[in-house]
């Protein structure tokens, strides 16, 4: 029975030290391929990376990177620190990145044409004398009738009545705008007060249209406060007011100066009448 099992033994060592030479047999047949390409793959790497050592570290600044160099460098930077599909380590860098960039100068743009603006048809602006502006637009001179016609003093139907500081305050008023002008040029200036003051788009007082907003500049730049009027002022309001004298048409209501008046709206928008000392007149 000992014999027996003894053989039985001897048989399982046999067959064990068979299996385990046929396996050490068959492994390293069956490995080799994946294990040689393993290896090699590592010393490919190795050479990679020693290339790139050199690349970056030996070789001269002076020594330009070859297309081959360049790969190696890619291949080698991007496995190491960029393991991702489709990551590129060499791209062309902006032209702006060169401390020797010099950007482009621009173009110069080209100026802009002036544009001539007319000024709006505007009630509430200044008329009388208008204060001096820089002249910014070309002038055009005012329309003037070949034979003006001539200026005349004809009775109005009805004089105007006013209180005694209405008296003052005009008289002030006619003295600053057109005190260093002819007897006639004074008469010009109160007809255009009184026709106002009868007009339906004016106020219907004196006091209310000589101190009307944005109307004469004597009121705007209180220049009126330090007048005294002198007696040919006093008797032009007094025969313009009381005695019902017009030297201008009815619907004349707008004067400037003449210096000014190429340039004002007045002058550009309204029809022109005559021109007496350095006034010109208007209609409405």
């Amino acid at each position: 029975m000992s014999n027996i099992m003894k053989n039985k033994r001897k048989n399982y060592h046999a067959y064990a030290v068979l299996a385990g030479i046929g396996v050490s047999f068959c492994l390293p047949a069956l490995m080799e391929p994946a294990h040689a390409s393993t290896t090699i793959a590592k010393q490919d790497k190795k050479v990679n990376e020693k290339e790139a050592e050199r690349l970056l570290y030996q070789a001269p600044e002076a020594t330009p990177l070859t297309v081959e160099g360049e790969k190696t460098l890619n291949e080698h930077y991007v496995e190491k620190y960029m393991p991702v599909e489709g990551c590129s380590l060499v791209e062309e860098l902006p032209k702006t990145s060169d401390i020797h960039y010099t950007p482009p100068k621009p173009k110069p743009k080209p100026k802009p044409k002036p544009v001539k603006v007319k000024p709006a048809n505007v009630k509430s602006v200044q008329t009388g004398t208008l204060l001096k502006e820089k002249d910014t637009t070309k002038q055009v001179k005012p329309k003037v009738e070949a034979n003006p016609a001539p200026v005349t003093s004809t009775p109005s139907a009805t004089a105007l009545s006013m209180t005694a500081e209405e008296r003052l305050w005009l008289e002030r008023l006619v003295e600053a705008e057109s005190g260093g002008e002819p007897y006639e040029g004074r008469l010009a200036v109160a007809t255009i007060i009184a026709n106002r003051v009868e007009m339906p788009e004016f106020p219907g007082t004196v006091m209310e249209v000589i101190t009307a907003p944005k109307q004469f500049s004597p009121f705007i730049d209180g220049s009126v406060h330090n007048k005294v009027p002198s007696p040919e002022t006093k008797r032009a309001v007094a025969e313009v007011f009381d005695k019902g004298i017009r030297t201008l048409p009815a619907d004349a209501a707008y004067f400037c100066t003449t210096e000014i008046a190429p340039r004002s709206w007045i002058g550009q928008t309204r029809p022109f009448i005559t021109a007496i000392g350095n006034h010109s007149f208007y209609l409405k």
